[in-house]
């Protein structure tokens, strides 16, 4: 197997607050997304939710190999 087949891991750099949808539409294309969270609490001015925020704001992780790079280039640019 040539390095060029071998799949990676690469961060994508994603607009803020789009993470959840680039793994969604990574998964959607078959390319392997991986996207840590964490839970967090958020106050409003009268109540209080535990909310799922990424571990790492304006990235998601995905695995593929050189061969596929350019297809999702165009696709997630």
């Amino acid at each position: 197997m040539s390095s060029t087949n071998f799949p990676r891991w690469y961060a994508l750099r994603t607009k803020s607050r789009h993470e959840k949808l680039v793994r969604d539409q990574s998964d959607k294309h078959g390319i392997g997304p991986l996207l840590p969270t964490v839970k967090r609490l958020s106050q409003w001015k009268d109540w209080k939710k535990e909310i799922e925020v990424p571990l790492f704001s304006g990235y998601c992780v995905v695995r593929f190999s050189q061969q596929e790079k350019t297809p999702i280039q165009k696709r997630c640019c």
